[in-house]
């Protein structure tokens, strides 16, 4: 299910059973499966990798091929010359997302898990900066879902709040 803007009703619309269940019904159901979200400031404290948001995807949540996590966030980074890192973890396996001395950026990312058997996942993510960049990738994920696994996000830097992560949601799709 996918959110639609809801209609503005008019005094002496017929309301029918098909656009009643699309603007309300529907749009429920895509409220409601959302996982987790995160309104919080995170930052990174110092130098070395530092967990910023993180959820624990509860056992059998991927109980069947094809379904899907997705996540999507933002990232602020420092106006300064430091390297700031920041990567995505789904329980062992993680990839870089951002390594650069970018200053003052804001970076949206969005990133999917999706089952393809009991233990292997697809993790596909892509990053937008403001400055117009952009990045696409493809990783192997090769974890057993019949336990919880930690999706998470960290930040690196030289100076504490050097990467920030400013908000999250998590939804499932299946």
């Amino acid at each position: 299910m996918v959110w639609v803007t809801p209609v503005t009703w008019v005094a002496g619309e017929t309301v029918t059973d098909t656009r009643m269940n699309q603007h309300v019904r529907d749009n429920l159901n895509a409220l409601r499966n959302a996982q987790f979200s995160n309104a919080a400031n995170v930052g990174n404290v110092g130098s070395g990798e530092d967990d910023l948001h993180s959820y624990s995807v509860p056992a059998g949540t991927l109980s069947s091929d094809g379904q899907s996590l997705r996540w999507e966030t933002l990232f602020t980074l420092a106006a300064n010359g430091n390297t700031k890192t920041i990567k995505v973890h789904f329980g062992s396996s993680s990839d870089t997302i951002y390594s650069a001395a970018g200053s003052g950026l804001k970076i949206a990312v969005i990133v999917w898990v999706t089952r393809t058997n009991a233990t292997n996942q697809k993790l596909w993510y892509m990053s937008m900066a403001a400055t117009t960049s952009y990045k696409a990738e493809l990783v192997a994920a090769t974890e057993t879902l019949s336990g919880a696994i930690t999706f998470k996000f960290t930040g690196e830097g030289t100076a504490t709040g050097d990467v920030s992560q400013r908000a999250s949601i998590l939804t499932f799709t299946g």
